[in-house]
């Protein structure tokens, strides 16, 4: 989960380690406030899968964020 006040550049720079991203998104209500959680889609299953490996499950960012795999059926 992430922090409400993160945004997209502060979720890219913990992620851009793993690889290149495609695409950032934070997921917003229809007033647009963040819903705490992002998706986040690199180049390759190999970039996503190290970023998994790496930080599944962790707490990552300040007050609250874990990592975790989002499925293919999204």
């Amino acid at each position: 989960m992430l922090n409400k006040q993160q945004s997209e550049d502060d979720v890219r720079r913990l992620f851009e380690a793993f690889g290149n991203i495609e695409e950032c998104t934070i997921l917003r209500g229809p007033d647009g406030n963040s819903k705490g959680c992002a998706f986040v889609k690199y180049s390759s299953h190999a970039e996503a899968q190290a970023a998994i490996n790496a930080l599944h499950g962790s707490q990552t960012m300040p007050v609250s964020s874990s990592v975790t795999q989002a499925s293919e059926n999204w």
